[in-house]
């Protein structure tokens, strides 16, 4: 477990600096677009905010609204002895807000760059789909980013069997077969380095450093699915040295409808970090039952550490809690403490001494039932709402030369009956996400063996119906059906990712309502899909099982 330290001493005797480059900040930016979020990635180690202003995080994203405003990745570790630091939020200055901290494309294995003054090659986000796919293999012309999907710089791939690619295999050859190994229905992939300019935002040496980014959507029946985007940082040590207390975060800048009436939170059971209203008043976006976002912290390689080890929060208007300037600020919010390098303690506003005892966590207390410390319940009242921002944190220990560490994240919505039911939802949503992170299945290429993705459900049609009751299910439930006209008619169970556990009815029927059983005693607990399909339509209903 990390230490808290209220004050981290930058050290510089033993230290060699890692020369950086004079490329220009990276502009390409790539977007997911799929079933029910839209979001945009840029070249800067960024997502949703790039050079110039902000891009896009549409959920659903039929709404254009954005709860998610800008979020970037942090690192941190000591080399030599000495702190190095790559991160910003906005950019934090120049022209365009240029003040980013990663550049585009890889690094030779001594944490060289290949142009030391051009990073423009490699300034490019490659995003596939499913369709992307099956279009070419129904004979069309490859699209771009399949045609040239970047296999040399790590982009995972499969051959025409579904075995990963040899690590030797510099490109695609899609006409023997190799594709694109794509998780969920829309992949995304770049690759960024901390090496190719001057860190102007925090002021820190390189710390020499590779990033592989994959993210992808999922178009699924299931709202914690097909709400959420999952994101994998493959961080390389490039450098000849050591990084030792390495640590990486994930920033972010969430905007529920108006940025001012924001709360946080951590929930450390779930490894996530989320921000919900601070009241039920009508915005002009959400109306009076504003949705709830968290950034869950999956795990890492093996579906295991790193997880979330300290949390924080910032307010833009005390320059003592808002977005840091140094790279010891950087690192003192990454560890869990203030800027200042104050211990965060658990009553009032984390900041102020009210008799608190220091912790790591921001606000691990639960503003459902009112317990323990938490925005709505801060131990002397209610804190005042604001513009929030919040950081999740992972140790990743030591990186040999050469070493690469693995986090992974998902980015979920949910929207409930009312502010703090939203958060109930959120937290359903990141069990049933994690629950299929920890079977291995989420980030599972749907095209390896055994590979599946959860499909999106067709919209009602007609007078064609179903229903359950009860619902949710301990050990049985009755599911009702209508169909207008006679025809086939199949009634299947899946799991969430589309695996099919139970088919209830198969066969021809006449018109009218029937009722079939469903016997839940063999189904371990969790969110289960329930599809009719009949010649007027297709229809699936979520059916939760508890035990």
């Amino acid at each position: 477990m990390t230490r808290l330290l209220p004050i981290l001493l930058l050290l510089t005797a033993t230290a060699s600096a890692q020369t950086p480059g004079s490329g220009q900040v990276g502009r390409a930016n790539g977007t997911l677009r799929v079933s029910q979020v839209q979001a945009t990635a840029f070249t800067t180690g960024t997502l949703f905010y790039g050079p110039g202003g902000a891009g896009e995080y549409y959920v659903p994203q039929s709404s254009q609204l954005s709860p998610m405003y800008a979020s970037s990745i942090w690192a941190s570790g000591q080399v030599g002895g000495e702190l190095r630091v790559a991160g910003a939020t906005y950019g934090q200055g120049g022209v365009n807000n240029e003040y980013f901290e990663f550049w585009p494309g890889p690094l030779n294995d001594d944490a060289t760059l290949p142009n030391p003054s051009d990073c423009s090659s490699f300034d490019r986000i490659w995003v596939v789909s499913k369709q992307d796919i099956l279009a070419y293999e129904a004979g069309g012309w490859p699209a771009n980013d399949l045609a040239g999907w970047p296999v040399s710089l790590g982009a995972p791939a499969v051959d025409g069997s579904g075995q990963p690619l040899p690590a030797d295999r510099s490109s695609l050859n899609l006409a023997a077969g190799d594709r694109p190994a794509l998780s969920g229905d829309q992949t995304a992939f770049w690759v960024l380095n901390d090496v190719g300019n001057e860190h102007r935002a925090t002021g820190s040496e390189p710390l020499g450093i590779e990033v592989a980014v994959t993210a992808f959507a999922v178009a699924s029946e299931i709202p914690a699915l097909s709400q959420s985007t999952f994101y994998r940082y493959r961080i390389i040590n490039r450098n000849t040295q050591p990084i030792e207390d390495a640590r990486v975060s994930f920033w972010a800048d969430p905007d529920l409808g108006n940025a001012g009436d924001d709360f946080v939170g951590s929930d450390t059971t779930r490894s996530m970090v989320y921000v919900y209203n601070a009241d039920e008043v009508d915005d002009g976006e959400y109306g009076s039952s504003p949705p709830a976002l968290g950034v869950d912290v999956l795990g890492g390689e093996a579906h295991q550490a790193p997880s979330l080890s300290a949390s924080a929060f910032l307010v833009s208007a005390d320059s003592n809690r808002g977005d840091p300037h140094t790279a010891v600020a950087y690192d003192r919010v990454m560890r869990g403490v203030w800027s200042d390098g104050t211990p965060m303690t658990d009553r009032g506003n984390g900041y102020t001494d009210e008799g608190g005892q220091p912790v790591r966590f921001a606000f691990p207390g639960d503003p459902v039932t009112q317990s323990a410390w938490s925005e709505e319940n801060n131990g002397i009242g209610r804190n005042v709402p604001n513009d929030r921002r919040f950081v999740l944190s992972s140790e990743l220990g030591t990186l040999a030369p050469g070493a690469s560490a693995t986090v992974d994240y998902a980015i979920i919505y949910a929207r409930g009956s009312d502010r703090l039911d939203s958060i109930t939802q959120l937290r359903a949503a990141s069990d049933l996400i994690q629950a299929a992170y920890d079977d291995g299945d989420l980030f599972l290429p749907f095209n390896s063996p055994g590979g599946s993705t959860p499909t999106e459900a067709d919209a009602d049609s007609g007078a064609l119906t179903l229903s359950a009751f009860p619902n949710p299910i301990a050990d049985r439930t009755t599911l009702r059906y209508h169909v207008p006209e006679a025809g086939a008619v199949t009634v299947a169970v899946t799991d969430v990712l589309g695996r099919r556990v139970a088919i209830l009815a198969d066969g021809l029927r006449s018109p009218g309502e029937r009722t079939v059983t469903l016997d839940a005693a063999a189904l371990a607990a969790g969110v289960y899909v329930v599809v009719l399909e009949s010649p007027q339509g297709r229809v699936a209903r979520t059916i939760p099982v508890a035990r």
